[in-house]
């Protein structure tokens, strides 16, 4: 599971960079056109949109394999330091259940809804742009789930 770990996490790292590098790249010419061209193109700012859904959909996953979310843990400090560990399991089980279902309501209502609508300015189907959140989805999920096997360097156990 570790190397499925390292593996996904490198792939959203990568797609997390592409996506700020072409953030940035928009945001960029859309100043450097306002300064020194005469007319700054239509599609720098919906590009910059459609990039910054990326870099969140890529970096969902990573935040949460990071602990990087906000984690109420004030009612788990009340328990003693035995049941610390699997209170946070049940936590991870709930998340992963729960995104679950979000990645398929994504799927089922935004992706599939987004075939239907096109971007103003590219004339792009949105649901290339709306599948960012069923990365996001999957991503939190795969290490939700790796939080829970014992072993998995989330887990805080020592694996064999």
């Amino acid at each position: 599971m570790a190397l499925i770990d390292k593996t996904i996490g490198r792939l959203l790292i990568a797609g997390m960079s592409l996506a700020f590098l072409g953030l940035v790249g928009s945001v960029l010419l859309q100043v450097f056109a306002r300064w020194f061209l005469p007319r700054v193109p239509s599609w720098t700012e919906e590009t910059s949109r459609m990039f910054l859904i990326w870099l969140v959909g890529f970096g969902g996953g990573l935040a949460y394999r990071r602990g990087g979310y906000v984690n109420v843990d004030l009612l788990i400090n009340f328990f003693p330091a035995r049941l610390r560990r699997p209170l946070a399991r049940l936590g991870d089980l709930i998340i992963a259940l729960f995104m679950i279902l979000f990645t398929w309501q994504a799927w089922l209502q935004t992706v599939r809804m987004g075939r239907r609508q096109t971007s103003p300015a590219l004339d792009l189907p949105m649901q290339y742009v709306f599948f960012a959140l069923c990365v996001l989805g999957a991503g939190v999920v795969l290490f939700s789930l790796c939080h829970l096997l014992p072993g998995s360097p989330a887990s805080g156990e020592k694996g064999e």
